[in-house]
């Protein structure tokens, strides 16, 4: 959630996920937490200006709303699907990592919107957008180029004000809102066993699965590891 700027409904309730490295996600899951990103810290120089800000004085604007925005909002980047392995080669560590797999509750997400072309904008969308108009904060906040589609991106925007905080980092807590239920180890992870996610869950061990994931014999696409004995 992000104040007037709210996702609209998906559903009741979806499972989402979170790719990490493996030292990261064992970390996240010891500490109950993610990190929340920053918009100026995103690895897509197009985040927020999803606009043609063609116009000078508009693009001035633009930059200006995105300092506002950063200095009060972050976002947490969930996928849709664990499966595709180009996500473990950019989001995992080559595969090297973890992914975490989380139920939350639908309000609290809103799919990207992929495009090819940027939204335009006419005196009219400037105007609306200089007027904070939400629906027009919202179509920037969830549109990016076409070629993200793989990512199968949901995201959950939240205030910074009252989250943990290390240094200039912020920390999203994990709760019946953003609920962890699965652990699935990279492909390529050698270090990463069992007794490492067990330990780390403590108490919460029985109520997450936890599994090894491997490329698929018939199709691009990573699968369930069925034997234990291959992962421990």
């Amino acid at each position: 959630m992000i104040g007037k700027w709210s996702a609209p409904v998906l559903f009741d309730r979806m499972r989402a996920y979170h790719f990490l490295s493996a030292e990261y996600g064992l970390q996240a899951v010891e500490k109950r937490q993610l990190k929340v990103s920053r918009w100026d810290r995103l690895n897509d120089p197009f985040e927020f200006f999803s606009l043609d800000i063609t116009d000078k004085d508009f693009r001035r604007s633009v930059k200006a709303k995105l300092r506002t925005v950063n200095n009060t909002t972050g976002l947490i980047c969930f996928s849709k699907s664990w499966k595709n392995p180009v996500q473990w080669s950019h989001s995992a560590d080559r595969h090297h990592g973890l992914c975490l797999g989380f139920d939350i509750d639908d309000e609290h997400l809103c799919p990207v919107n992929y495009s090819a072309e940027r939204i335009k904008s006419d005196e009219k969308e400037m105007a609306s957008f200089l007027n904070n108009d939400p629906d027009r904060i919202t179509e920037i906040i969830y549109t990016k180029f076409e070629h993200w589609r793989y990512e199968e991106e949901v995201r959950m925007l939240t205030t910074l004000q009252d989250l943990p905080k290390l240094k200039d980092l912020y920390f999203q807590p994990f709760s019946k809102i953003m609920n962890l239920r699965e652990i699935i180890v990279g492909a390529n992870n050698r270090s990463t066993k069992p007794a490492d996610l067990r330990a780390a869950l403590g108490a919460s061990y029985n109520d997450v699965s936890m599994f090894k994931a491997r490329a698929s014999f018939s199709r691009f696409e990573m699968v369930r590891q069925q034997s234990e004995a291959l992962w421990s």
